[in-house]
Parts: C-alpha cells; structure tokens; sequence
C-alpha cells in the first residue's frame, strides 16, 4: 500500500509539471499496485464541470464492482 500511495503521488507531481505520459504510467502503476483502493482509483477518474466524479467512466468503475461496492446503489427515483 505504501509503495501505490508512493507512486500515486509520483505520477500526480509529473502531471502537474507537465509530463502527461509518465505521470500516467506511474498512476497506472499504483493501481496496479493496490488494485482495491477505492481512492486511488476514483481521483483517476473524470469529474464533472463542479468536481465531483460522476464521469461515465466512474459510474462503468463503481458497477464493475459488483458486490464489492463501497457505496450502496442509490434508492432514488430517476436515478441509474
């Protein structure tokens, strides 16, 4: 876990000082290594014009979970 905390951190520094390809392979990377943290894998994701992640891309992530949500589906009329 150390290690993916680690490389997550990495690859945010290189994204922000503008080097896309290998921040993203380090972000990869930290997945890899924790592939059941929740949080590394959600602040990977795309978020919506507000900032909060409600992406395509987080909705198929959180499905694919199955039964092993974080979060109970949302009882609410009109919502997916």
């Amino acid at each position: 876990m150390a290690a993916a905390q680690t490389m997550f951190r990495l690859g945010q520094f290189l994204m922000r000082h503008g080097e896309a390809e290998e921040g993203a392979r380090c972000l990869k990377q930290a997945t890899e290594l924790h592939p059941d943290s929740w949080c590394l894998w959600r602040q990977q994701v795309g978020v919506t014009e507000i900032g909060i992640a409600g992406q395509p891309d987080f909705c198929e992530g959180l499905d694919a979970l199955g039964e092993r949500r974080y979060y109970a589906p949302v009882d609410m009329k009109g919502m997916p």
